[in-house]
């Protein structure tokens, strides 16, 4: 009787770019045919990279290391190659966007800069009434500048019951 196993997932979660790229390697030496897995992993990856909207150096590395697994992987899975081609495509259309956001820009702004600082002191969302009390600002103008803040990934928003309340980004602390 066959036993069915069922093989772990790949998961770079938290991996730095050099231990995703031994892993893909010596998984790849030990099964050729798991080019699929190594795929899904690099898509879950990417996703990630790209909803933290991460803008920093090592989203190059990823960048990198997918071109180079594509090259590896091309004569054996065209397939997932060509979609590892799609997966660095938006890489790098982060990396474009990184070079001319205006984001650095915005941050510098004296109240957007204070909004930022209030932000990273919590390590968790803070409540937009606090907000306007702790920078004695207006309604309307607070809402003008973290508008901009979460328009160009410095912070996050979300709604608690009638109530924004809002977060900073690793690009926002950075």
């Amino acid at each position: 009787m066959v036993a069915l196993v069922r093989s772990r997932p790949l998961d770079f979660g938290a991996a730095l770019p050099e231990a995703a790229r031994e892993a893909i390697r010596g998984l790849l030496a030990t099964d050729p045919r798991a080019t699929r897995r190594v795929y899904s992993a690099l898509a879950r990856k990417v996703w990630s990279l790209l909803v933290e909207r991460r803008f920093d150096a090592e989203i190059r590395d990823w960048h990198a290391l997918l071109h180079g697994v594509k090259v590896h992987i091309r004569s054996s899975d065209a397939v997932a190659a060509e979609r590892l081609t799609a997966l660095a495509d938006l890489l790098r259309e982060s990396i474009s966007l990184a070079e001319t956001s205006p984001a650095r820009e915005v941050a510098t702004r004296p109240r957007a800069r204070r909004i930022l600082e209030l932000l990273q002191k919590n390590d968790s969302f803070v409540p937009r009434r606090v907000l306007m009390e702790m920078l004695g600002l207006k309604s309307s103008h607070l809402s003008n500048i973290v508008t901009q803040l979460v328009v160009h990934g410095l912070i996050n928003r979300r709604e608690n019951g009638k109530e924004a309340e809002f977060r900073i980004t690793p690009l926002g602390g950075s």
